[in-house]
């Protein structure tokens, strides 16, 4: 030992570890936080990262399921909103089968009054056809679009045909059994 060693002083110059390792700093508290703390945030980013992608697979299906339910209102639309008068029983028992809701009342209520009526005075078809279809807003239960439809109506009366172009906010409503089938048809 040195004279000022002997004499009281203290000082340590360099600090030793267990291993007799002179010179090297141990492992403190200070450094087990800083691990902690990295081995928590690789985790967080993990879990945000597995969660995104599920949120993204999720969005993705909503997306396929919402075109799926814009499709049949397209197809539903052009059905009962197309009749002939030569098959009309047909063609309104197979309307019937695509609607529900308030609108199945004010179609019963159109049949009885003015298309059976109008089949049974002349000969007549009419046809739709979806054009566009766009989106308003999607639920799970129910789904709003905006389908524009062009119809053309010959009758055994007239030498010409008549079109006309229908703007229509279309709702379409899953049934108990996952049917989707139109419940409110409002013209624009």
């Amino acid at each position: 030992m040195s004279g000022a060693d002997r004499a009281g002083n203290t000082e340590v110059a360099d600090t030793v570890d267990p291993t007799g390792n002179a010179g090297t700093p141990t492992a403190g508290p200070g450094r087990r936080v800083v691990l902690v703390v990295l081995v928590v945030l690789v985790l967080l980013l993990a879990g945000t990262a597995g969660w995104l992608g599920w949120r993204a697979e999720v969005a993705s299906d909503a997306d396929e399921s919402v075109s799926r339910v814009l499709a049949t209102a397209r197809s539903s639309i052009g059905e009962v909103f197309s009749y002939d008068s030569a098959a009309l029983d047909y063609d309104l028992t197979r309307a019937r089968s695509l609607i529900t809701g308030n609108f199945a009342t004010e179609f019963e209520q159109t049949a009885r009054d003015l298309i059976v009526p109008s089949s049974r005075e002349k000969a007549f078809t009419v046809t739709a056809e979806v054009t566009r279809v766009a989106l308003i807003e999607a639920r799970p239960d129910r789904v709003d679009a905006l389908l524009v439809v062009h119809q053309t109506a010959t009758d055994s009366t007239q030498p010409q045909s008549a079109q006309d172009t229908l703007q229509l906010v279309v709702s379409m409503t899953r049934t108990a059994d996952g049917a989707w089938l139109i419940s409110d048809v409002i013209p624009l």
